[in-house]
C-alpha cells in the first residue's frame, strides 16, 4: 500500500502528526495519536495480507473499534477535538457501511469518502494535540 511516491508522503505526514500529539498532547491526545497509528498501520496490514478475510470487512472492524475509543474520548474528556474526531470517524464507518450494503457506491466516491474522513480524524487530533500544548505552554507564563 505504500508503494507510491504519495501514499508514502501521506504517512509521512500521519507518523508527523501522531509523534506531535504523542510528545506535546496530554494523555487524551496521546490516546488519539495510538489508535490512528494502531489503526492505520492495521489496515495497511489487512489490505496487504490477501486471503485472509475480506480486507473491507477487515478496516471496518478496525474503524468501527477506532470509533468506539474515540466516542470514549469524547464522552470522557473536557476537549472539543475527540468530538469531531468521533464525528468524522463515523462517518468514515458509514461509508463503509453504504458500500457493503451495495447502495451503488463507486469504488471512487467510497475511497474518497475514507480518504476525506479519515484526513478530518487525523486534522482534528493534530489541533487538538497542539492547543494543549499552546494552553500548557501559556500556563508557563
Amino acid at each position: 500500500m505504500l508503494d507510491t511516491l504519495y501514499s508514502q508522503i501521506g504517512a509521512a505526514v500521519v507518523f508527523a502528526i501522531c509523534v506531535f500529539a504523542l510528545v506535546k498532547g496530554e494523555r487524551t491526545e496521546q490516546w488519539g495519536a495510538g489508535v490512528y497509528v494502531i489503526g492505520f498501520l492495521g489496515s495497511i496490514l489487512v489490505q496487504d495480507e490477501a486471503g485472509l478475510v475480506d480486507p473491507q470487512f477487515a478496516v471496518l472492524a478496525i474503524d468501527l473499534i477506532a470509533l468506539g475509543v474515540f466516542g470514549t474520548l469524547a464522552w470522557k474528556s473536557e476537549r472539543s477535538w475527540p468530538v469531531w474526531a468521533t464525528a468524522f470517524q463515523a462517518v468514515g464507518v458509514a461509508v463503509h457501511l453504504a458500500f457493503a450494503m451495495d447502495l451503488r457506491i463507486g469504488a471512487r466516491a467510497y475511497i474518497a469518502a475514507l480518504a476525506l474522513s479519515s484526513y478530518g480524524v487525523l486534522a482534528a487530533l493534530g489541533v487538538g494535540a497542539w492547543i494543549a500544548w499552546r494552553e500548557r505552554e501559556a500556563l508557563k507564563f
